[in-house]
């Protein structure tokens, strides 16, 4: 993350670096990391310009999820309906936790967010004691991995494939795990 915070210190459309990847194998660049639409948010990094976007009430809500910017955002009918659904009822202050509006200020301020190669971070937050993640989550305990020397993409898009691929995978079997 250092490093990172360091080179996108000044570029205002990277706004999240993650520290998870719950599914490194399928990793499909040669570089450390790519860019995500989605700030996986356990164990991660930002800076004070980005954060003072949060929005922990999703004020824009009502008049951006008609708009085009968030049709291009999420193109595919499911998990445009299932964002609005989790937006809806965070605007109404009927789920309590702080990451979904994360997210929603990330995509609503044109973000990206950093998810690196392998999984560098290990939750350990399961239990009967925690707050929003499920006891059996597959994705506790993870094995850690290692990115080496530090080799960056030269383009700052995400991969929609990539993205699509962990909405179907993680978020739609394990919404705890964003």
């Amino acid at each position: 993350c250092r490093s990172l915070l360091e080179k996108y210190r000044n570029e205002p459309t990277v706004m999240h670096i993650a520290g998870t990847n719950c599914h490194p194998r399928h990793f499909p660049s040669r570089f450390s990391y790519r860019f995500s639409k989605y700030p996986y948010v356990w164990g991660w990094a930002s800076w004070r310009r980005a954060w003072r976007r949060y929005d922990v009430e999703l004020r824009t809500w009502p008049g951006w999820k008609s708009g085009e910017e968030f049709r291009r955002l999420c193109p595919d009918f499911r998990e445009r309906s299932y964002w609005t659904a989790i937006f809806d009822l965070m605007h109404a202050g009927a789920i309590d936790t702080w990451d979904y509006p994360w997210i929603y200020s990330c995509w609503f301020h044109g973000g990206l967010s950093i998810v690196p190669r392998a999984n560098l971070i290990s939750n350990i937050g399961f239990g009967q004691d925690a707050t929003h993640v499920s006891v059996d989550s597959p994705y506790a305990n993870l094995p850690l991995g290692v990115i080496g020397r530090v080799r960056h993409p030269r383009i700052l898009r995400t991969n929609s494939r990539d993205d699509r691929l962990f909405f179907n995978r993680v978020i739609i079997r394990q919404p705890d795990m964003l």
